[in-house]
């Protein structure tokens, strides 16, 4: 559900917004997950959907694909989706970050562009098309 341009709810206690570093969406969650035992990281928010504070940072880790990776993957989606017996080439990501009064302070320690600077929250791509 929609809470503002840059801040929509999810399941029960996720909200989710989008991370200019990493170019896609990240949750917290500010009460207990929904269909878990409870445990796991609970956010504090100060309730403003359009200038969030979150405590503590919010740090998300994983993979992705480096330029080696996505062409494997055109060429295996090209060659019909067949069995592959080795992952595709990546390499590790890390987003870190502070979320105070509408501004997201990127850490040093990501891995994307975004590192070691402060923008504004922006609006999710493509919200200005929604009610």
């Amino acid at each position: 559900m929609k809470l503002s341009s840059k801040l929509r709810s999810v399941e029960t206690n996720g909200l989710m917004f989008f991370c200019p570093g990493c170019r896609e969406n990240h949750v917290v969650w500010v009460g207990p997950r929904p269909n878990t035992d409870g445990s796991g990281s609970v956010w504090d928010y100060n309730g403003d959907p359009v200038h969030p504070t979150f405590s503590p940072s919010v740090k998300v880790t994983g993979v992705v694909l480096t330029a080696e990776g996505e062409r494997e993957r055109e060429e295996w989606i090209r060659q019909g989706f067949p069995k592959r017996s080795t992952p595709f080439d990546s390499r590790p990501q890390v987003c870190h970050f502070f979320v105070r009064n509408g501004q997201m302070q990127f850490l040093n320690d990501c891995t994307h562009a975004l590192a070691g600077i402060t923008v504004n929250m922006p609006d999710f791509p493509g919200s200005e098309d929604e009610d």
